[in-house]
């Protein structure tokens, strides 16, 4: 793990980084946006970031040297308020295998389990082998397969918290 490594949630005040968070993703799954498409997704971000209801739902990013490396979502189930997500885990391709994806998952575990969530659940790509390997190491359950509604092909974990 880095020395200079800072994990902090977001707060309304941060909807200034939702520009960078959006060019961070795209960099980590190694998508290719348009200006246009950055700059439509940074306004959506920068709305959720200033509305987000801390109760229900967190942005966690890492933060090395003043940089921003990482970033990770975490929010309750809209069906099954004791349900927490995992969403969107996200590491610059510089930084990875430094502990940053480690830290970011467990903040969100944290938040969660503090907010009275029984189960958090994620997901990822089958053959996103890094990740599985991550989320088996922090301990998420390895549910198996299945055919998200986009038709892409994933892995479910859950892992119950006490």
């Amino acid at each position: 793990m880095i020395d200079s490594m800072e994990i902090k949630a977001l707060g309304p005040s941060d909807a200034h980084l939702a520009k960078e968070l959006v060019s961070l993703g795209a960099a980590s799954w190694a998508v290719t946006l348009s200006q246009a498409q950055i700059e439509e997704r940074a306004v959506k971000l920068a709305q959720e970031i200033t509305s987000a209801d801390q109760a229900a739902r967190a942005i966690f990013v890492a933060v090395m040297s003043g940089r921003l490396v990482g970033a990770c979502r975490v929010a309750q189930d809209r069906k099954d308020a004791s349900q927490w997500l995992l969403l969107g885990l996200a590491v610059h391709p510089d930084h990875r295998r430094q502990g940053f994806a480690t830290a970011l998952v467990k903040a969100c575990i944290d938040y969660a389990r503090e907010r009275g969530a029984s189960a958090i659940r994620s997901e990822t790509h089958v053959e996103n082998r890094a990740s599985i390997r991550l989320h088996e190491s922090i301990g998420f359950e390895n549910v198996g397969p299945f055919t998200a509604a986009d038709g892409d092909k994933k892995i479910a974990f859950r892992m119950v918290l006490s």
